[in-house]
């Protein structure tokens, strides 16, 4: 009876060891193009599939460009919770980051990843190579007529700007500011536009100062014509 005992007291504490369990919507954010200085951040979400809380007693990462954020809770079963994880989108190159979890759960570590590239405006240089794979010596030349991108609308887009400026002595100035954006326009580093038109325009006109000199213009004239009728009387007198 009391070999029994033990066996189940072994298989439970056997399940309550291993009752905790993630399940991660993404294990792998992709980033796609990131520009420089863009926004880094990205947020993984999970649930505790177990029968117990999962506590994550700290989270690893392979380089100090990657910062993660463990939940300080514990994650009760059935309930989500999230790690958020931020980039340093400054730093140049493709990339590929491993994250690495340290828990209570069934797998005492997971692994998450994120990767991405740099977009097209970030390329400062690339470099074109030939391998020879012969025992003979090769000489040449390597040409590169022009780069293409796969999988881009290539529909015409508009996009422009024009400003334009008026002044008139201290009497008046306008400015106009015209802009223009069709939907189809998009940036090197995208692959299609915003599916949305956009025009604006701006006038900016200074009236004050064309008010402001017809009061002094005429405050001048009324005060010329009193200091003449004055000496007009003054000589009749």
């Amino acid at each position: 009876m009391k070999s029994f005992l033990l066996f189940l007291t072994f298989l439970f504490v056997s399940f309550s060891i291993h009752a905790q369990e993630f399940q991660f919507e993404k294990e792998t954010i992709d980033y796609g193009s990131v520009a420089k200085k863009s926004d880094g951040t990205r947020i993984f979400s999970f649930t505790n599939i177990g029968t117990a809380p999962i506590v994550i007693k700290r989270i690893q990462s392979t380089c100090g460009c990657t910062v993660p954020e463990k939940p300080e809770a514990p994650i009760m079963p059935g309930a989500k919770g999230t790690i958020k994880v931020s980039y340093d989108t400054k730093k140049p190159g493709r990339f590929n980051k491993q994250i690495i979890i340290f828990s209570n759960a069934k797998q005492t570590w997971k692994v998450i990843r994120i990767k991405g590239q740099p977009a097209l405006n970030r390329i400062q240089f690339f470099i074109v190579g030939v391998k020879n794979l012969s025992e003979t010596p090769i000489t040449g030349e390597v040409w590169l007529d022009e780069l293409r991108l796969s999988g881009v609308n290539k529909d015409k887009g508009i996009s422009m700007r024009m400003q334009t400026r008026f002044n008139l002595a201290d009497v008046m100035n306008t400015s106009i500011a015209y802009r223009r954006q069709d939907a189809d326009f998009h940036m090197l580093q995208r692959r299609l536009g915003s599916n949305q038109s956009n025009e604006t325009i701006n006038i900016n006109s200074g009236i004050i100062s064309l008010l402001l000199m017809i009061l002094m213009m005429l405050a001048n004239f009324i005060f010329t014509s009193i200091l003449t009728i004055k000496k007009f009387k003054k000589f009749i007198l």
